[in-house]
């Protein structure tokens, strides 16, 4: 491949250079990433094959990237760019947990470092000085003197007069960080700037120096953002497969791989996460195995058998086998899925772990994998979504928060920016539905109360019904007999 450059005597072809081959798991993670920071989906158009770092950069231009997510992307990088060498770190040492005290840990050189920064960076930084439960303290404290010097003049007049007078020097000695750590420092420089960004000060340049820093992040590609970026070859992911294993959130899904010949070991989640205890104890299973025997009638040595060793045989899998997540978009789905998420990050394993979901284009499908044939789930197999360091930790914080009853949390969570996790608002809000109301029960109970009182006994009439106006759930058979119970309404369970 080669290049013209023409000049007033001669024309001259230069070459240009071979594209750099990247793994296909590499270039996944990379389109991921510029998803989530820029807010667009990527064309298809470059999944494979030899790709154009600079079409690919035009192509997110023309989709009109969210502002705001640009925006915060680049302030973040160019912050921990420019931080990173005031203090002498590394910039991917500054993740978004470090504390502010520990990264300047002199009280004397805080200030000396903030206004250095402040030199090379155009956005607005916040002040160091008291934290907030300071300063709400020392407001308290002068708001008490203010009282005073009405009602005992001896006592509040020096006390309100003196305060203010020293508060000028405790702003100056108080070289503290308001904002505990980078992230929710960063955070806050985002806040302060945020007119700037939302008149356009992110300009192209800016944004292309930080496509250009995403490159040489994921890839190890060193790209000067205003020069060619050059192409890339990616290989078809599906030369050379590693071992397979699939982690499958039911049994039944399990049976339609093994007619479909998929290779690759078959891991069954055969747990109910989204209902019972699940507080973090030293007895957890022990809790659950309780809490299927009593609320399903169920044998206390199937637990062992049917949920501990799936678990046992996921924890057991080797470090280079690729495992694929097969969960689909519902309440039942998605909170088993936090739960294996924590754990396989727990293990230490979460390279090479890939989501498989029911169709990302288009509205939710709530019946997921039930009704999708053959070529249809092979094809959802070569589209899978490989995860990255942001999923785990975003699972690992939904399914604590989940553990704790944190619905603030969860419901903060769940307005994080991700492609893949498109349902999570609705997921959480389904969540909070279960509360009861003022009649005593949560939106489940109440659904089906309607649908007994249209006159409907048989079990699978009241579990098709229930399927469709509760779809977000996706409650088996044993939870929807539980909840009948509790209605009053026995049947028999079997599990």
């Amino acid at each position: 491949m080669r290049f013209a450059l023409t000049t007033p005597h001669c024309q001259l072809y230069l070459p240009m250079a071979p594209p750099t081959p990247v793994r296909h798991s590499d270039w996944q993670a990379l389109l991921h990433r510029l998803e989530d920071v820029f807010g667009v989906h990527v064309p298809d158009d470059f999944q494979l094959g030899e790709i154009d770092l600079d079409v690919l950069w035009k192509e997110m231009m023309a989709l009109q990237p969210d502002l705001g997510k640009a925006g915060q992307f680049v302030i973040h990088h160019e912050l921990q760019q420019e931080l990173a060498e005031i203090t002498g770190n590394q910039p991917d040492a500054l993740s978004d947990t470090i504390e502010m005290r520990i990264l300047l840990p002199e009280r004397m050189a805080r200030r000396k470092a903030m206004q250095e920064l402040q030199t090379r960076i155009d956005w607005k930084l916040p002040r160091l000085g008291l934290p907030i439960w300071a300063q709400y303290a020392w407001g308290a404290f002068l708001l008490v003197g203010f009282v005073l010097q009405f009602v005992k003049p001896i006592i509040g007049l020096p006390l309100f007069w003196g305060g203010m007078l020293l508060s000028f020097q405790v702003e100056k000695v108080a070289w503290a960080f308001q904002y505990k750590t980078f992230g929710e420092w960063v955070a806050r420089v985002v806040a302060l700037n945020w007119p700037s960004i939302a008149l356009g000060a992110i300009d192209n340049a800016r944004l292309q120096a930080a496509y250009a820093s995403i490159l040489e992040e994921e890839l190890g590609l060193f790209r000067d953002p205003f020069a060619p970026l050059g192409s890339v070859s990616v290989t078809n992911p599906w030369q050379g497969w590693r071992t397979q294993a699939h982690l499958l959130n039911g049994d039944a899904l399990r049976l339609t791989l093994e007619e479909l010949e998929i290779l690759g070991e078959r891991i069954v989640m055969r747990e109910c996460l989204c209902v019972g205890p699940v507080a973090a104890k030293p007895d957890f299973f022990e809790q659950r195995a309780a809490f299927i025997h009593e609320s399903y009638d169920a044998d206390p040595g199937k637990y062992a058998q049917w949920v501990m060793t799936e678990l046992g045989r996921l924890d057991s899998l080797s470090l280079e086998t690729e495992l694929n997540l097969w969960f689909e978009e519902d309440v039942f789905c998605q909170v088993n899925l936090w739960f294996a998420l924590a754990r396989i990050a727990n293990q230490g394993r979460s390279a090479r772990t890939f989501l498989v979901v029911p169709g990302l284009e288009g509205p939710r499908r709530p019946d997921g994998f039930a009704k999708l044939g053959s070529e249809a789930l092979a094809e959802l197999l070569h589209q899978r979504i490989l995860l990255i360091k942001s999923d785990f930790t975003l699972a690992q914080n939904l399914w604590k928060a989940y553990q704790t009853d944190d619905i603030p949390r969860l419901q903060a969570l769940a307005q994080q920016p991700a492609t893949h996790w498109r349902c999570l608002p609705e997921i959480v809000q389904a969540l909070i539905d279960r509360e009861p109301d003022a009649s005593g029960r949560g939106k489940p109970q109440r659904i089906l109360k309607a649908i007994l009182a249209d006159g409907n006994t048989d079990f699978e009439t009241i579990m098709n019904a229930f399927s469709e106006q509760a779809s977000i759930y996706g409650y088996g058979d044993l939870q929807v007999k539980a909840l009948l119970h509790d209605l009053g309404y026995v049947l028999p369970m079997s599990y």
